[in-house]
């Protein structure tokens, strides 16, 4: 073969490895990339939206205190960088960074100096303000439970984008046992009548909210029970004519309720069955929702715990 016919086809076979190598470079370049790509988790948040959260999660943001109880529940108070202004326990929680509050507004800009891998929103938070995170590119988790069966769900679905599902599944194993406990002990009993008054202007729970749903696993029935909305504005009349066996207040003093003009006919009132109870612990959908649970029941039926 003569000289030049070999040089010409040892360029062309250098100029086809190179082309090939750029051609596989090309196709391998992507995906090394996607590799290194920070990995995320996509999930449904209790509004139906789909959320995708950096893992792993290292620095939290919690707008909402029950969002905090069931963080330090967990035990990611480690990874706790900010709180609500609500936010007051466990007592732990008062030492971490406020970023506003409900009625104050939140600070943007602490947030942002804060940088968390997630923030978990609920129900108390506009949706200017989940937009306004989102815009800043926050993935933003929102927490929304009604009921106890939704506190459970949502402790599972913390604990799965945050590394902690063994102890996710571990608290609601230990809090579910505690609910049946209680529903075991009143299933079948008579259930007295109950008045939840929320503040000194006749507010209560109704159909649809924490407090009806407790009620009835703690072998009450609520006497708004029937009304439109989980949130009811009572007058007097209603409360007088209801005639509830039990009364439970979270703000009102209870020898104020017992004073209370043309109210002494009430049945709660004159056997002495008005009980004052911390409303957090049937307001908050978080793990301590269990502890107002077994509160109810103590005062709604004292003979069934001895």
């Amino acid at each position: 073969m003569a000289q030049g016919t070999s040089t010409l086809i040892i360029v062309v076979m250098a100029a086809v490895v190179f082309v090939g190598g750029l051609s596989v470079g090309l196709l391998v370049a992507p995906a090394l990339q996607e590799v290194e790509e920070p990995s995320g988790v996509r999930i449904v948040d209790d509004y139906g939206r789909e959320v995708t959260v950096p893992q792993p999660v290292e620095r939290i943001i919690s707008l909402a205190p029950s969002n905090t109880e069931i963080l330090f529940a967990l035990g990611l108070d480690d990874k706790v960088v900010g709180v609500d202004q609500a936010s007051n326990y466990p007592l732990e929680a008062q030492n971490k960074t406020v970023v506003g509050g409900y009625f104050g507004g939140y600070n943007l800009e602490v947030i942002t100096v804060l940088d968390p891998q997630l923030i978990l929103a609920s129900s108390i938070n506009s949706e200017e303000l989940i937009g306004e995170l989102e815009n800043r590119s926050f993935a933003v988790v929102v927490l929304d439970a009604s009921d106890i069966d939704g506190v459970f769900d949502d402790i599972e679905l913390v604990g799965s984008i945050t590394s902690a599902a063994s102890e996710a599944q571990g608290l609601i194993s230990n809090l579910t046992a505690r609910v049946e406990t209680i529903t075991n002990l009143t299933l079948g009993v008579e259930t007295p009548s109950v008045y939840i008054e929320l503040d000194n202007n006749l507010w209560t729970y109704g159909p649809g909210s924490f407090g009806d749903d407790l009620l009835g696993l703690a072998g009450g029935e609520n006497i708004a029970g029937s009304m439109g909305s989980p949130w009811v504005k009572l007058d007097e009349e209603f409360v007088v004519s209801s005639s509830p066996q039990v009364i439970i207040t979270v703000f009102t003093p209870v020898e104020e309720i017992k004073s209370r003009p043309g109210w002494s006919d009430i049945p709660a009132i004159q056997n002495d069955k008005v009980f004052a109870i911390d409303g957090d612990l049937i307001s908050r959908p978080g793990p301590r929702i269990v502890d107002g649970l077994e509160e109810l029941a103590h005062v709604i039926h004292p003979e069934l715990f001895p």
